[in-house]
Order: structure tokens, then sequence, then C-alpha cells
């Protein structure tokens, strides 16, 4: 039919650091812990990217935004 075919999976990525595109043989040992993994205070969250992909209602549609007058 009229669609291109799928690209394999790459098998092997070679693994690298996350800073620059430096190869993680080329990081010294003592950073390369805190390359890879989230600080304990940081929170690790769903990107944008996901959440549009899912599928339902999202937070803002069960959030109620309506003005109330008050009166002092």
């Amino acid at each position: 039919s009229g669609t291109p075919p799928l690209l394999p999976i790459p098998l092997y990525t070679p693994s690298t650091s996350r800073r620059a595109g430096i190869p993680e043989a080329d990081t010294p040992l003592r950073n390369r812990p805190l390359l890879a993994t989230p600080r304990p205070r940081c929170e690790v969250g769903e990107s944008s990217a996901a959440a549009a992909r899912r599928s339902g209602p999202t937070m803002a549609h069960g959030v109620n935004c309506s003005y109330v007058e008050t009166r002092l």
C-alpha cells in the first residue's frame, strides 16, 4: 500500500554521557554516576511528549477553574 516500510530499531547504541556528547569511555570514572543518575532532590516526571501520546482526559480537564465571588 502507500505507507513506507518501518526502519529497524538499532540493537546497539554506544553509551555516551549527557555532557556535550562526550563518550562514556572519555568521562572520568568519578563523574559517570553523576551524569547517569538523577540527584536525590530531583523529581523525575513524565515528559510532555509522553503525556501527549497518552489518550484520555488530562489533569487540566479535572480542575475546577470557575470564578467564585466573595464579599467582605
